[in-house]
């Protein structure tokens, strides 16, 4: 359970969702438990867990800015993902 003061619903569960855009159906999800570990929950390894199942199936995958660098984008391009990023 998390506390997000700004937030209409001050306490509730955050994930992490990878779903197709048309149907919303979800591939992947992971939960956030609020560890201080930044290596487990690094967006690079975010993203990482949540596409490491359908890699290969050239698939393009649009994210706000908040999970936009290079680094990303060229890594998603080694599994065969192209991808869309808002600046």
């Amino acid at each position: 359970m998390m506390y997000m003061p700004l937030k209409p619903i001050r306490r509730g569960s955050k994930y992490f969702i990878l779903s197709e855009a048309t149907t919303g159906y979800v591939y992947n999800r992971i939960l956030y438990t609020g560890d201080c570990d930044d290596e487990i929950f690094s967006i690079d390894n975010i993203i990482r867990k949540l596409t490491m199942d359908l890699e290969g199936e050239n698939f393009r995958i649009f994210m706000n800015r908040f999970y936009t660098s290079p680094k990303i984008c060229f890594d998603l391009m080694k599994f065969n993902f192209s991808s869309v990023e808002q600046l």
